[in-house]
C-alpha cells in the first residue's frame, strides 16, 4: 500500500495551499466545462453575450470560493501550529490537492466525452455514471504520489494564467 509522505519541516504558505481547489475551479475547470456548453448557450444568448456570461459565472464562483478558501487556510494554519497536528495538516493539504486534481480530470474527461459524443460515439455515457470514478481515482493518485503533487504544483501556474 502506498504511503503519503509529506515534509512537515518546511510548511508552504497556508493561503496558497488553501487556494489550490479554487484556482483549479476558476482557472481550469470552469473554462473546460464552459467550452462544450457554448453551442447550447447560443440558443439563449447572442455570441457577443457569451463573454459577459462567462465573466459573471467566474465572479460568482470566485465569491463562493473565497470564504471556503479562508476556512481551509484557517484550518491549515491551526493544524500546522501544533507539532502533533502537523500530520493532519498534511492530510488536509493532500486532500485539497486531490480534490483539485479530481475536478480538473473530471472536466477534461467531460470535454473528451462531449467531443466523442459529437461524432456519435459513447452516446450512452454520462459524467456521473462513467467518468466519476476515474476522476476520483486520478485525484487520489495525484494527492498520494510525489509525482502527482509535483504535477499539481505545475498546473497551478496554468490555473493562474
Amino acid at each position: 500500500m502506498a504511503t503519503l509522505r509529506v515534509d512537515t519541516r518546511a510548511p508552504r504558505p497556508t493561503w496558497r495551499m488553501a487556494a489550490v481547489p479554487a484556482l483549479a475551479l476558476l482557472g481550469i475547470v470552469l473554462p473546460l466545462i464552459y467550452l462544450p456548453q457554448l453551442e447550447d448557450y447560443l440558443y439563449y444568448f447572442r455570441p457577443a453575450d457569451l463573454v459577459p456570461a462567462y465573466g459573471t459565472a467566474w465572479v460568482f464562483l470566485a465569491l463562493l470560493a473565497l470564504p471556503v478558501c479562508a476556512l481551509f487556510a484557517l484550518a491549515l494554519r491551526g493544524l500546522g501550529a501544533h507539532a502533533r497536528l502537523r500530520p493532519a495538516a498534511a492530510v488536509l493539504a493532500a486532500a485539497l490537492i486531490g480534490a483539485a486534481a479530481a475536478s480538473c480530470v473530471g472536466a477534461a474527461l467531460y470535454c473528451l466525452l462531449v467531443w466523442l459524443q459529437s461524432f456519435g460515439l459513447l452516446s450512452g455515457w454520462s459524467l456521473m455514471n462513467a467518468l466519476l470514478w476515474p476522476s476520483l481515482a486520478l485525484g487520489v493518485w495525484v494527492a498520494a504520489s510525489r509525482r502527482g503533487r509535483a504535477l499539481a504544483a505545475s498546473a497551478r501556474g496554468i490555473a493562474l494564467l
